[in-house]
């Protein structure tokens, strides 16, 4: 009796386990893959769609930008499903790498990108730089938001602009003007000329006018004269751009809307110094760039500038730097002023880098 007691318990307890152990077996075998495919496909919303910029700002320094309808073209992105990015940065393209972890984690690494170019007002800079410090991703409905170290944000949607895309080209174009933009290099290149024509064709005149009395200056007191205007011209160079290196002490910028100071501490991370070949080097932070510039004459204390940079890596530095904002003014540089120690940037946007 006790054996088939004990039997029958035994069976019962077995078929009374029977269905949770397999209901535990089916969630074991089905779960992970279950699981796994919602973690691979929790970035299907976010890959092979191309987000249009609708507006973004940083915290740390602080700045805002709404991108108007008809620029949202300009400033895009595309996340594919090969861990790669393209971007549209106005008239600039980019590419590099992103990595998705956890439901919102999202890194993106931005590669080079050639800086030509695109005009005043541009934030191509600006925006390349400002992906390199996405933290988190949401996506909900046609709405994209990427969330930034510092609490910033950058806010996309998928819609396409309207229609009139070509149209607005040409109108916003025409209401922008962009004939004065490329006007402005037009006549810096015409003073640069026109200034190394003269140079040129006056030196040449003096040379001969100068060819005939040679014996006559031969004396020693002709020489001894000569020496002495030549002091004169050499501290000339000394109050133009040349032969310093510039630190950024305060900037201001228009487009987008910033000012403020430099902390002291971090000044000589922010240079700019020009070479008398025509080249420019300058520091941006965890960022450099070179490039060349084209004053009127670098020897004077003031007067027209256009810089043009060269290729640049656009690394994200530290929380709370000046790195895009310093570059995006710099690529919009039309004038400088020389002022004893201080030297001041004139935007073609009407801000004003400082330095000493």
């Amino acid at each position: 009796m006790e054996p088939t007691r004990r039997h029958r318990v035994q069976e019962a307890a077995r078929r009374g386990r029977g269905p949770a152990a397999l209901a535990v077996a089916l969630l074991l075998v089905l779960g992970g893959p279950l699981l796994s495919g919602c973690a691979a496909g929790g970035t299907d919303s976010l890959t092979g769609t191309t987000w249009y910029l609708v507006s973004g700002g940083e915290r740390t320094p602080a700045w805002e930008w709404t991108v108007p309808a008809d620029l949202q073209t300009s400033y895009t992105i595309r996340f594919e499903k090969d861990g790669s990015f393209g971007a549209q940065a106005d008239c600039n393209r980019l590419g590099g790498a992103w990595e998705a972890r956890g439901s919102d984690r999202l890194t993106i690494t931005p590669g080079p990108m050639t800086m030509a170019t695109c005009g005043e007002r541009s934030l191509d800079i600006l925006y390349a730089g400002t992906l390199g410090q996405v933290r988190n991703w949401t996506v909900a409905s046609t709405g994209m938001t990427l969330t930034l170290a510092d609490g910033g944000r950058l806010d996309y949607t998928s819609v396409a602009p309207a229609g009139p895309t070509a149209a607005p080209t040409p109108d916003a174009e025409k209401s922008v003007e962009p004939t004065d933009v490329a006007s402005s290099p037009v006549p810096t290149a015409t003073r640069t000329v026109t200034a190394t024509a003269t140079t040129t064709v006056s030196a040449p005149q003096p040379s001969a006018t100068t060819a005939p009395p040679t014996p006559r200056p031969t004396p020693t007191p002709s020489k001894s004269a000569t020496p002495s205007p030549e002091p004169t011209h050499t501290p000339e160079p000394g109050p133009g751009l040349t032969g310093r290196t510039w630190q950024l002490t305060a900037f201001t910028l228009v487009t987008p809307p910033f000012e403020g100071q430099v902390p002291q501490a971090q000044r000589a991370s922010y240079t700019i110094e020009f070479g008398v070949d025509g080249s420019f080097t300058a520091q941006a932070d965890c960022n450099s760039v070179r490039g060349t510039y084209a004053p009127a004459n670098p020897s004077d204390a003031s007067g027209s500038l256009t810089l043009s940079p060269g290729p640049v890596t656009l690394v994200a530095c530290d929380e709370g730097s000046y790195s895009e904002l310093y570059l995006t003014g710099l690529a919009s540089t039309a004038s400088f002023r020389v002022e004893g120690a201080t030297l001041r940037l004139g935007l073609s946007d009407s801000g004003e880098p400082e330095y000493r």
